[in-house]
C-alpha cells in the first residue's frame, strides 16, 4: 500500500467517524434548561389542580415543546376536574335536560365508560320527553278545543236536525 492510499484510507476513515459522531450527537437528547424545567413544573402542578388554563400560560414561553403532549394527555385525563366542568355548565344553564346531560358525561368520564353509548341514551330520553311533552299539550288543549265545538256546532246542528221538523209541524196545525 503506497502513502498516498493510506492517506486517502485514513482522511475517508475520520469522515466517516466525524459523520457518525455527528449523527449521535444529534439523536442524543437534551436536558431541559432551568427556565424549562420551572415552567413545565409549575404547569404540571397546575394540572393536577385542575387550573388548565394557568398550565397553558406556563407553557407558552417554553423552548423545548416535547413535554407539550404529556401534558395534554394529563389535562384530558384529570379525574375530577372534567367533572366540575360540566357541573358548571349544568349549573349555568338551569335547563333540566342539560343537567342531566351534563351529569351524564361527567360520569361517563369519571367510569371510563364509552361516550357513544351515553350520548346514545341521552338522546332517546330527550326524544322521549319530547314526545310527552307533546302528548301533555294536546291532552290539556283538547278541553279548549271541544268549546267551539259544543258552543257552535252542536247547537247549529241541533238547529238544522229540528227546524224541518218544526216548519212541517206548523204547516199542518192549523
Amino acid at each position: 500500500m503506497t502513502l498516498m492510499k493510506r492517506l486517502q484510507l485514513g482522511v475517508s476513515t475520520f469522515a466517516c467517524l466525524a459523520a457518525i459522531a455527528t449523527a449521535s450527537a444529534a439523536a442524543t437528547p437534551q436536558a431541559l434548561s432551568t427556565t424549562d424545567a420551572q415552567r413545565y413544573a409549575a404547569a404540571f402542578e397546575a394540572t393536577d389542580r385542575g387550573d388548565f388554563i394557568e398550565a397553558q400560560m406556563q407553557t407558552v414561553d417554553v423552548q423545548d415543546k416535547s413535554l407539550l403532549g404529556y401534558l395534554s394527555f394529563r389535562a384530558l385525563m384529570h379525574p375530577t376536574a372534567h367533572k366540575a366542568a360540566f357541573d358548571e355548565l349544568a349549573a349555568r344553564t338551569g335547563l333540566p335536560v342539560v343537567a342531566r346531560f351534563a351529569e351524564g358525561l361527567a360520569i361517563a368520564v369519571e367510569r371510563g365508560t364509552p361516550l357513544a353509548d351515553v350520548l346514545h341514551a341521552q338522546a332517546a330520553d330527550v326524544r322521549e320527553a319530547g314526545r310527552r311533552a307533546l302528548i301533555e299539550a294536546g291532552a290539556r288543549k283538547e278541553v279548549l278545543m271541544m268549546v267551539p265545538v259544543v258552543f257552535l256546532v252542536l247547537p247549529v246542528t241541533v238547529v238544522f236536525a229540528f227546524w224541518p221538523g218544526l216548519v212541517g209541524l206548523q204547516l199542518v196545525t192549523p
